[in-house]
């Protein structure tokens, strides 16, 4: 067995210092998800030519492709999904009230800038990467003042709001994934302060050959009925596609949320040490829940139609018994969070039934 795609695949029992057996609850409200205004769009109103445009990866980078298929065909961990790529000419952004006209938008550092109705300085780009699939764009030295926001989003996508919760211990930040080969960017900041970063590249998101599994260690759980297991349902609220951003380039992985003594709905999220282990990759994170396919043995779902939690805490990593533990900035509405025993007896027991509950084989995203 190489990799699991959907099927029995996560309720991992890993031993925490805790002794005390937790039940799985279920939370109908979401958790610590916040409301954000409208995005200015002012690049995409203003029908502005892409600041930096980079040609299709089949043509200019092929090579890069057939990393992540060879990687991905060898059984390389965690199973990547994206590459970096370097823009031509660096968007460097320095921005500031006095360079905001009352008078409407104007061009200002390969992007256009306003002054808005809400006393706030607004500023907007683009950029393209042909062919592209999916885009994430890198923002490095990133300063932004208290009540900054920015907005991400494709051509045709509703704007995904984040801020410096993203932030990364370098400084930086990974903006959340985007469909389509435009990329465009929102910042919106108090017109009494200053805020600046530069975008060097991007990451292309790709969709990958599936790996040679064995038919048997692949169970679709959208055809597991309650006759088999009773909690299917409950589990998979529970399970998230997880996509971060690794020194190789993107990746992807499965993650659970686990309760925990208190069952106070905070978001604890158990997956993999092989996937990442440190703040770093728990800041790009991309946590996609319901994440299941359509209908048995179909296909897997757009992942922007879907709920999603942006940049995690990261709390804990081991190699030995291969578990992260991290914390999510947020949860979705309608999540179970899993119940779990880490005596030893309940661990080494036989006889004990344990269902593992993953993500479709991403080639849908």
């Amino acid at each position: 067995m190489k990799r699991a795609a959907i099927g029995l695949a996560l309720l991992a029992v890993t031993p925490f210092a805790f002794a005390q057996k937790q039940d799985a609850v279920f939370f109908r409200d979401a958790w610590n998800v916040k409301a954000y205004p409208a995005a200015p769009r002012l690049a995409q109103y203003s029908s502005m030519v892409p600041a930096v445009a980079l040609p299709a990866a089949e043509v200019s980078v092929p090579e890069r492709l057939d990393e992540i298929r060879q990687w991905n065909a060898n059984g390389g961990e965690p199973m990547r999904n994206g590459f970096r790529r370097t823009l031509p000419d660096a968007i460097d952004l320095h921005l500031t009230g006095a360079v905001a006209s009352k008078t409407g938008a104007a061009a200002y550092a390969r992007g256009m800038v306003a002054a808005s109705d809400r006393g706030t300085i607004v500023w907007s780009t683009v950029v393209e990467v042909e062919k592209a699939d999916r885009l994430r764009l890198h923002l490095e030295n990133v300063k932004l003042p208290e009540g900054a926001v920015l907005w991400v989003y494709g051509a045709g996508e509703a704007p995904h709001a984040f801020g410096t919760e993203l932030l990364d211990p370098a400084g930086s930040i990974w903006a959340p994934s985007i469909n389509g080969p435009l990329a465009f960017l929102d910042v919106e900041v108090p017109a009494a302060t200053q805020a600046s970063f530069t975008i060097r590249e991007v990451m292309q998101l790709v969709r990958a050959p599936k790996p040679e599994d064995q038919p048997t260690c692949l169970i679709d759980a959208s055809c597991v009925t309650t006759s088999t297991f009773n909690k299917i349902t409950s589990a998979e609220a529970a399970i998230a596609h997880l996509e971060f951003v690794v020194p190789g380039g993107n990746a992807v992985c499965s993650g659970g949320l686990l309760t925990d003594r208190a069952q106070d709905g905070t978001p604890y999220l158990l997956t993999a040490n092989h996937c990442f282990s440190d703040q770093t990759a728990a800041s790009s994170l991309e946590a996609y829940f319901d994440y299941r396919t359509t209908s048995c043995n179909g296909s897997a779902p757009a992942g922007s139609s879907l709920p999603r939690v942006d940049g995690a805490t990261w709390l804990a990593s081991s190699a030995t018994s291969d578990f992260t533990f991290i914390k999510l900035n947020n949860r979705p509405a309608g999540r179970t969070l899993l119940g779990w025993d880490a005596r030893a007896e309940q661990v080494a027991s036989t006889g004990i039934r344990l269902h593992r509950v993953s993500h479709p084989f991403p080639d849908a995203a």
